[in-house]
């Protein structure tokens, strides 16, 4: 048993999927309880808040988390390395307060036409943004040198300040104001922590130059699009249901989606090892051995998401019962649907991890802005002409099925689609990571 739990230890896997896990957990229980906790008026004005900052995160992660890890992995000296981490600090606060102080102060000098609420929320969105760099930056860096044992605290702990913040509030009815407060405490601890354990790279804060910045932006302006038309794919959902339905079907529709967020964590724990691993083999061992690789990685993730959804799909109707309660039993349908198109998710996240790694960032930026127009257009039609949530929730389906389409299209001929020799590769790692186990 003592040597099961070295194994483990020592699989970036396996820790990646425990810190993605742990978070995603904690952030599901914190769901559950602000569905309990709060009206659902209020619950939907929450969930619009978090996607504004979540789209806002998505610009600074995609400015500067891809690239930072690109550059790190590629760099020859320790020297180098440090440069690139000075020049993520500066360039992330910059970025920050450039965005974040123009939201609040708009919140501030006009808060009329908005409720208490919501202004509260976005005139501490400033602070927010401020206060989550340094934990962001021990993220990215945490993954560029591959300790996804230390990852799982870096991320944990935000996500356990913020969780028992909403207990508080669940059993004392305190509102909104304490769930900001605990949101912007949990992000707080995690800085500290990690700085304290030296794992931010706060050290080599005036280290790098312009030109080090530069090279991160020139990197990072088409992951930026990348990432922001991502999250634009479910963001958009929500930002529609707002503004022609309200916040009470956002609030609906936001409950399956915490709960697509327990199929996303083995998607996200193995697309985050995976990405400096394919660099890396098409670096030092060529473009045949890249594609061996890529069609491992692929298949093992198609593997280990489908068997869940499978189940989601099942017992769908328990699930939503679970987190939200029998009030949101109309969300069921909603999960079903969301479990379908989950199993596509594998399939076109790689083939856009594919793109960046052969330096691909605009074919790729291309890819996700294409999703993101068909996924705009779906639910206009959805919510206009059928006023319905539910054929917002089918519109995915097609979405992620056109981005496998986009995504082999600018591959072109450097990586050909064979989904048997994907499942193949993919059974024969499964298998390897069960036997290893076993020993």
């Amino acid at each position: 048993m003592k040597n099961l739990w070295t194994q483990l230890y020592r699989s970036n896997k396996f820790m990646s999927l425990m810190g993605n896990g742990s978070a995603a957990l904690l952030g599901l229980l914190s769901f559950a309880l602000l569905a309990r906790s709060l009206e659902r008026d209020e619950l939907g004005i929450w969930v619009f808040f978090m996607t504004v900052f979540t789209l806002f995160d998505m610009i600074r992660s995609g400015l500067l988390s891809n690239a930072l890890i690109k550059r790190i992995g590629e760099s020859d000296t320790d020297d180098e390395k440090h440069a690139y981490t000075g020049a993520a600090w500066r360039f992330g606060l910059w970025l920050s307060a450039g965005i974040s102080l123009p939201i609040s102060l708009f919140f501030i000098l006009f808060p009329s036409g908005f409720s208490e609420e919501l202004v509260f929320v976005g005139k501490w969105f400033w602070l927010i943004s401020i206060i989550s760099h340094p934990n962001s930056i021990s993220i990215w860096l945490l993954n560029a040198y591959n300790r996804f044992d230390r990852l799982f605290w870096a991320r944990s702990i935000s996500q356990f300040v913020y969780f028992l913040g909403c207990l508080f509030n669940f059993l004392y009815g305190i509102g909104l104001e304490l769930i900001v407060w605990s949101y912007i405490g949990g992000w707080l601890a995690a800085g500290v922590f990690t700085a304290l354990n030296g794992w931010n790279g706060i050290q080599y804060f005036f280290k790098g130059s312009k030109e080090h910045i530069r090279s991160l932006y020139d990197f990072g302006k088409y992951s930026m699009g990348t990432l922001l038309g991502s999250n634009l794919l479910k963001s958009t959902d929500t930002f529609l249901l707002m503004f022609f339905m309200g916040p009470a079907p956002v609030a609906r529709y936001n409950v399956p989606e915490r709960l697509l967020g327990l199929l996303d964590i083995p998607i996200r724990s193995l697309v985050s090892t995976a990405y400096p691993k394919l660099i890396s083999v098409r670096k030092h061992m060529g473009e045949e051995h890249f594609l061996k690789e890529y069609e491992v990685q692929t298949g093992l993730l198609f593997l280990l998401v489908l068997p869940i959804a499978l189940v989601t799909l099942m017992f769908s109707d328990q699930l939503v019962v679970i987190l939200a309660g029998r009030d949101y039993m109309d969300a069921s349908i909603l999960l079903k649907i969301f479990a379908i198109y989950t199993a596509l998710i594998p399939l076109d996240r790689l083939s856009g991890i594919a793109l960046e790694v052969f330096d691909l960032q605009k074919q790729n930026f291309y890819k996700v802005m294409l999703m993101a127009l068909v996924n705009v257009l779906g639910d206009v039609v959805a919510i206009k002409v059928f006023k319905s949530v539910t054929g917002v929730a089918l519109v995915s389906i097609f979405t992620y099925g056109s981005g496998i389409l986009f995504g082999y299209y600018f591959l072109g001929n450097k990586i050909k689609f064979r989904p048997l020799s994907m499942l193949y590769s993919g059974f024969g790692e499964l298998i390897k990571l069960l036997k290893s186990f076993k020993k």
